[in-house]
């Protein structure tokens, strides 16, 4: 027979739907505020067209796109890009709390749930190093730098896991329905 533990698990805070509807709610609204009440339209404008992060574009397009932009045009695409930041931050904590959410409603086990949270990691890195890799691009320009070559291959992974999120909360969403009722599994 095992002892018991000499001091007692702390109690685990719960994750409720009305807390992450909030909580998703204000992290993709404040982000968006952020990102396209500031530097963005402008930098889409003068450039007239999408902006490198918004494609899978290899270093000779963002090299168009920065000569595009003009001196001027390139200091407020850094801008944009301090601010963007705040996207690997806000958007993939938004994204891991509706799936721990519902995993946690589909009844799945912790590791099992833990695992899904690949999902909004990844696209935190692949964004992170994308903005990382922008403002080097700014900064070395017309040189579009040593990993330029990288770039179009962290923007397709940042789409392919913001994408796979939604065929996940969908298939959890599912599995949560089918499981309502149903005892725990362990």
């Amino acid at each position: 027979m095992r002892a018991p533990p000499p001091h007692p698990a702390p109690p685990r805070p719960q994750v409720t739907g009305p807390r992450v509807v909030l909580a998703v709610t204000a992290a993709l609204l404040g982000g968006a505020l952020v990102i396209f009440s500031g530097p963005y339209q402008a930098v889409r404008a003068a450039a007239g067209r999408a902006l490198p992060e918004e494609l899978s574009t290899g270093p000779a397009a963002v090299t168009e796109f920065l000569t595009a932009l003009g001196e001027a045009g390139r200091a407020r695409y850094a801008t944009f890009q301090y601010l963007d930041f705040l996207n690997p931050v806000l958007l993939p904590i938004a994204l891991a709390l509706l799936l721990l959410w519902l995993a946690a409603r589909a009844r799945l086990p912790g590791r099992l749930g833990r695992a899904l949270l690949l999902v909004p990691l990844t696209l935190a890195l692949a964004d992170l190093g994308e903005n990382l890799l922008l403002l080097g691009a700014i900064s070395r320009y017309p040189a579009p730098g040593p990993l330029a070559g990288v770039l179009p291959h962290l923007t397709t992974l940042k789409f392919t896991a913001l994408l796979a999120t939604g065929p996940a909360a969908l298939a959890l969403a599912g599995l949560a329905l089918v499981r309502r009722g149903a005892p725990p599994v362990a």
